[in-house]
This record gives structure tokens, C-alpha cells and sequence, in this order.
């Protein structure tokens, strides 16, 4: 019983509250775009203890930007500075925003999700909005992942 409560409370020491973002490590973009996706492990059949990750598009869902300031926390007593909605695919894209920091902020089954990133406007750019996964997890974790295609 007392191993049972030590577990627990270890449990709650490590995993509450949820990891903040880590806004040093904000990606940096040349385009505000990408791909709405959730992301979810599933283990694989037959595969002891091995998992692979599906990906949903997420589509019709808001997606808010934020002005990133200096120690404020995202994004309290703050009015978003742009809103989008994702397409059928999942893809979104945020127009005419000057360079800067920004949170992008997606709220979902009752909670947000929020990711910093860093806006380095570019007069032109390779990156395809496709190209560009927004992964939202049951976690709480709101990630940026990107496909490589071999050869380019």
C-alpha cells in the first residue's frame, strides 16, 4: 500500500504540471504554414513494446496567433493578433505578419496547445506549407515536424 502511494506521488512529482514550452528552442520559419495534424502512438501488431505514430489532419479547427513578449506568459490578458482556420488537409497558412516571436495557439478537446515560433520573413522561400506537420498530442505536447524528401 505505501509503494503503491510512493509510485503514485512520484508519478504526479514528474508529470505535473505540464512542460512549458521551451521558447529558446522556438523553430524558426520563413512562412507561417504548415500542416494541422494529431499525432497518436499505435503499437504495432505482432511487435513486442514497438509503436509507430499515425497522423490525422486536423481540419475546420482555429488556429490563433500571438505576439511573443519578452516574460509574458502566452497568452494571458492578450487579444490574438491573427486567426486562421484549417482546410480540409489540415494545411493553414498566416499572411502579412511582420517578423518576430510568436505563439501559435490551437484549442482543442478543451485545451490549448500552444508553440513558440520565431518569424523571419523571407522575400522568397522553398518551404512548402505541406511540408511543415503542426503535431498536436493527447500529452499536451504541440510540436513542429518536418518531411525531408531524399535528394533535395
Amino acid at each position: 500500500m505505501t509503494t503503491t502511494l510512493l509510485v503514485f506521488t512520484a508519478m504526479l512529482l514528474f508529470s505535473w504540471p505540464p512542460q512549458a514550452p521551451d521558447i529558446d528552442r522556438a523553430p524558426t520559419l520563413d512562412r507561417l504554414c504548415g500542416k494541422l495534424v494529431r499525432s497518436e502512438p499505435i503499437a504495432l501488431k505482432g511487435r513486442f513494446n514497438t509503436t509507430s505514430v499515425q497522423q490525422t489532419a486536423l481540419s475546420k479547427t482555429e488556429l490563433q496567433l500571438y505576439k511573443r513578449q519578452q516574460d509574458a506568459i502566452c497568452c494571458e490578458n492578450m487579444l490574438p493578433i491573427a486567426k486562421t482556420i484549417s482546410a480540409g488537409a489540415g494545411l493553414f497558412e498566416f499572411n502579412k505578419i511582420a517578423a518576430g516571436a510568436y505563439w501559435v495557439v490551437v484549442h482543442l478537446d478543451g485545451r490549448d496547445y500552444k508553440m513558440p515560433v520565431l518569424f523571419e520573413s523571407a522575400s522568397t522561400s522553398n518551404t512548402r506549407c505541406a511540408d511543415l506537420n503542426f503535431e498536436v498530442e493527447r500529452s499536451g505536447a504541440f510540436e513542429l515536424g518536418r518531411v525531408t524528401t531524399p535528394g533535395k
